[in-house]
């Protein structure tokens, strides 16, 4: 409504036709403000609602992260403990394996041995 519209009204309805024309505007108007209110809170509790959706997730994901780096650790702790233990009985291996050449060794000298012994 126009400020020309405004003044038509005063000249045709005097000020209380002008009053009524306002309340209906402020009605109108007051109206769509609560409509708009409440578009925006229904908006509002929303983005709360996914919000605290996010907050949850987070706690979740980072609950399970610290669990990742527990069982990591863990692994890591058994893997160096396995290496340990591996390179041990490697050792005892190679050692048995020395043994069994030393006495491989030696009884093929024997052996020779005897044979020159026969021959």
């Amino acid at each position: 409504m126009t400020s020309f519209d405004l003044a038509s009204l005063l000249r045709d309805h005097g000020l209380q036709g002008a009053l009524a024309v306002a309340g209906i505007v402020i009605a109108f108007l007051f109206n769509e403000l609560r409509k708009a209110t409440e578009r925006y809170v229904t908006l509002l509790e929303r983005v709360v609602a996914v919000i605290e959706a996010n907050k949850a997730a987070a706690s979740d994901s980072a609950e399970a992260l610290k669990d990742n780096e527990h069982a990591v650790a863990s692994l890591s702790t058994a893997i160096q403990t396995l290496a340990r233990e591996t390179e041990g009985e490697a050792r005892e291996v190679r050692h048995g394996i020395a043994g069994l050449q030393t006495s491989v060794n030696a009884v093929a000298e024997a052996i020779k041995d005897r044979l020159r012994g026969v021959a």
